[in-house]
């Protein structure tokens, strides 16, 4: 199977490469890759490819990425660009949470997750290692830039995929925390109002 097209992205630009109708977006769910344990390796090539692959060949046989944005080690934001099936590009519901409440009952999302939350996938599996500044920075930037844009509930609506769903994710060493406390400083920069936690 050939590599499934993703491409490159600055933090900045999310906006401005959206081609479809805009969703209305309310929340951020984050995810680690060792979800995709059955990808042969830890990146966001990797991910797109056992995502698209069929499920007879041991893939999820999804349309495209599941998550609309993919983050790698080294900082670098990723999204799928295959022409109209590209979720972030074309607006399309992500493949990455079916849930539509909270595990504790606490946050009801109708619609559901996949139709309301950008799945944001960082490479790795952080049950085992740590997350690189760089990774954390540039998710960090994506969240300010995703908030600001569109999705005004702020810090708050940001939450760890294990909230949804009985699973480690995004791993039990990722600083959930931290970030959403980092963030929150971030968005009060910009509309001290929308802080959030």
């Amino acid at each position: 199977m050939d590599d499934w097209p993703i491409r490159k992205i600055n933090a900045v630009d999310v906006w401005k490469v959206v081609k479809g109708n805009l969703r209305e977006w309310i929340a951020i769910v984050l995810h680690h890759g060792a979800a995709n344990s059955a990808a042969d390796r830890h990146d966001i090539q990797a991910y797109a490819n056992y995502h698209v692959l069929g499920v007879g060949k041991g893939g999820r046989g999804y349309s495209d990425l599941g998550y609309h944005f993919g983050i790698e080690e080294d900082g670098g934001i990723w999204i799928s660009n295959a022409d109209n099936k590209a979720r972030w590009i074309f607006q399309r519901p992500g493949g990455h949470t079916k849930a539509t409440r909270s595990l504790d009952g606490q946050v009801v999302i109708p619609p559901g997750v996949n139709d309301s939350c950008v799945g944001i996938c960082f490479a790795g599996d952080f049950n085992t290692q740590e997350l690189t500044s760089e990774a954390f920075e540039s998710g960090l930037r994506l969240c300010v830039e995703l908030m600001r844009g569109g999705i005004h509930e702020g810090a708050d609506a940001i939450y760890p995929h294990s909230r949804f769903q009985e699973k480690d994710c995004p791993g039990k060493k990722f600083p959930f925390e931290k970030f959403v406390r980092t963030a929150s400083v971030e968005m009060r920069k910009f509309c001290p109002a929308q802080g959030g936690a």
